[in-house]
């Protein structure tokens, strides 16, 4: 219900520290330079700190002020402003994210870092969202680079890397505390601490709960969720510039769902199970930054996770141990190198059931890899060659190799060109190679879909194109171009002797094409706009040998073809922000799932230099609307978003 009067609101997304109500978070007069420019400092597309001008990749950067002003609650939101995505929620708490197509519940195309620390889990290839929702106060920015990103990064950043990025422990100095309720966000409490040790070091402590209702569906829907986390980041500067950072947290999240399962009943056909879905995620991150001298530096990560997931079908303990190695230095003749190499560990303890079952139960893998990278100065400040390379062997998918070539032209400091061929690979998920879910089916006579040992790496080639140009202070504009190549991507086959049983293959290829484009004007010092256009095509195809009829459709007719987002931040005066959004994405003709367009709305008012107050409404042109069906083969059934209003109210002490 929607809380009045005395109960004051601020969910997760957007709070704002009171520290920095008149200042950091733009009440006054705008600046384009904090949310989009030429000389914005960006890491993840070198894995180095660089210009924007700089990057030849297609990089899109939320900064800090997007996120106060955009009036989301949970990461996915965010992310639909930036083009080349697809965001679509599935149900109340599960969402579905991809770039440049192949969208699902897990997509498993597209690797999502907090950190350096990947929350994309190789036992189902995927992210799970709602065990990412951290307080969005507590992200400095997120780094979004559309296009393969595996020469450094790895396998399974194919079609794109997204980089969630955290404040530094001293930006969080002090206490804020929020409160806050709506029709659908039905509850909020979050309160964040920050303070000096007497040896220099700056920590952060926050912790929150939530509460949300479910979503629309005729038939009822069962999603309603609740989660409930807690996360800490120490910060120590050492000697000569060097930096020590720990960070952890603990998240518990439970939330109803409504599954199709195979019905007892009659053969082929499926039933609906209503159950809670029970998920919690522990991770520790220690970082050492060494001292830069020369051009000359030392970085190491080092990773534990461990995540456990509670279903009727399936229960899962899976623990992750990661590390990782970089050393930069600079070469004769305008070369500057980035060398690296570390392993990943992953155990998983299991407990199966008729309908999903994997052999063994108990699995213990492995991965290791070393990458290279060298940019060459061509001509000084304008032209620039970069290439580089991953190589990854994994015990099951073998040894993957995973170059990349990139050429940049600067002309001037308001424009830059840029060229890139890439190679990516998404590796095997256990349930792949291990797996066996049970579709539909009577007694013993079933029909189930089994992983297989011999299914490999799907692979893609990708050609890009793009450029960057801001003439004056007041506008930029940004595009880039693809060709994909996929090869080896998955079917799904019958078995010639055995009427009842699938088996996944790689018998399906394909190309995709797009077109991205994002526009940030600010005809004025009060107002900005902000505009992101994508155009995404998927053509797939099946190999001669291949007698699958369903997944090359279904992946095709899962991506709209054409996105539209629209932003306006007007800072009227030093007391009011006006912040609507308008988006629009076409159809899916997979299940009929409509074009739909919709506006948010936030309004802010600081009412003190320490506290303000904001009024948010989400899906506001439509009572409720459907974004996504999802293909997965164990199926959720997907519930319409509906329209939301809260109220949220932030104090900082």
């Amino acid at each position: 219900m929607l809380l009045l009067g005395g109960v004051l609101c601020l969910p997760m997304g957007g709070a704002l520290g009171a520290q920095n109500l008149q200042g950091e978070s733009g009440f006054g007069d705008l600046s384009l330079e904090e949310l989009m420019s030429m000389d914005l400092v960006v890491s993840s597309a070198s894995r180095r700190d660089e210009r924007l001008a700089e990057s030849a990749a297609a990089i899109f950067v939320i900064s800090r002020e997007a996120i106060q002003r955009s009036g989301a609650e949970h990461i996915p939101e965010l992310l639909r402003m930036v083009p080349g995505l697809q965001v679509a929620r599935v149900d109340a708490s599960k969402w579905a994210v991809s770039a440049r197509g192949f969208n699902g519940q897990f997509s498993n195309k597209l690797l999502v870092l907090m950190d350096g620390r990947s929350l994309y889990n190789p036992l189902y290839s995927g992210v799970r969202w709602d065990l990412q929702s951290i307080s969005l106060n507590d992200i400095e920015r997120i780094e979004v680079v559309r296009g393969p990103g595996g020469a450094l990064w790895g396998a399974n950043a194919v079609n794109g890397v997204i980089n969630i990025l955290t404040r530094h422990a001293k930006e969080s100095r002090g206490n804020q505390l929020s409160v806050g309720g709506g029709n659908q966000h039905q509850g909020h409490l979050s309160y964040t601490h920050g303070a000096t040790l007497e040896d220099g070091s700056d920590y952060r402590v926050t912790g929150k709960l939530n509460r949300y209702e479910h979503g629309y569906d005729p038939q009822g829907a069962h999603d309603d969720w609740q989660d409930a986390q807690l996360n800490f980041r120490l910060d120590r500067a050492l000697e000569r510039g060097a930096g020590w950072m720990l960070q952890g947290g603990v998240t518990h999240v439970r939330s109803g769902q409504t599954v199709q399962v195979p019905d007892n009943a009659a053969v082929g056909l499926s039933r609906d199970l209503y159950e809670d879905s029970r998920r919690s995620n522990l991770y520790l991150v220690s970082h050492y930054r060494g001292v830069e001298q020369a051009g000359r530096q030392w970085n190491g990560q080092f990773n534990f996770e461990h995540t456990a997931l509670q279903e009727s079908a399936i229960e899962i303990h899976s623990t992750i141990l990661d590390g990782d190695l970089q050393y930069r230095f600079p070469g004769g003749n305008n070369h500057a190198w980035t060398v690296g190499g570390g392993g990943r560990m992953l155990l998983d303890n299991l407990r199966g059931s008729d309908t999903i079952s994997l052999t063994p139960l108990n699995d213990v893998s492995f991965l290791v890899n070393a990458y290279v990278r060298d940019a060459i100065e061509l001509q000084p400040g304008r032209w620039k060659l970069i290439w580089g390379s991953k190589w990854e062997y994994h015990q099951a998918s073998g040894h993957n190799l995973q170059p990349n070539v990139r050429l940049l032209y600067t002309p001037d400091r308001q424009s830059s060109y840029w060229a890139a061929i890439s190679r990516a690979v998404r590796t095997p998920a256990r349930m792949e190679r291990d797996g066996a879910i049970r579709l539909a089916g009577t007694g013993a006579a079933y029909v189930s879909l089994y992983g297989d040992n011999a299914y490999t790496s799907e692979k893609l080639t990708a050609f890009e194109l793009g450029m960057r140009y801001q003439p004056n202070p007041r506008w930029m504009w940004d595009g880039a171009v693809y060709i994909n190549q996929f090869k080896d991507l998955r079917s799904i086959e019958s078995d010639p002797a055995d009427p009842t049983r699938r088996y996944v293959a790689n018998l399906l290829k394909g190309e995709g094409a797009g077109l991205e484009l994002a526009l940030s004007w600010q005809p004025t010092a009060q107002l900005q706009s902000h505009l992101a256009y994508t155009l995404t095509k998927l053509w797939l195809h099946n190999e001669p040998t291949s007698q699958d009829t369903t997944q090359a459709l279904s992946q095709e007719q899962l991506q709209p073809s054409h996105q539209l987002h629209l932003r306006l931040n007007w800072s009227p005066d030093g007391v009011w922000q006006v912040d609507p959004t308008f988006r629009y994405v076409s159809s899916m003709a997979h299940k009929g799932v409509d074009a739909y367009a919709t506006m948010d709305l936030r309004l802010a008012r600081a009412l003190t230099k320490q506290v303000q107050l904001e009024l948010v409404g989400q899906n506001l042109l439509d009572a409720h609307s459907r974004e996504f069906v999802t293909s997965d083969l164990y199926k959720t059934r997907s519930s319409e978003v509906s329209r939301a209003l809260f109220l949220r109210m932030n104090w900082a002490f």
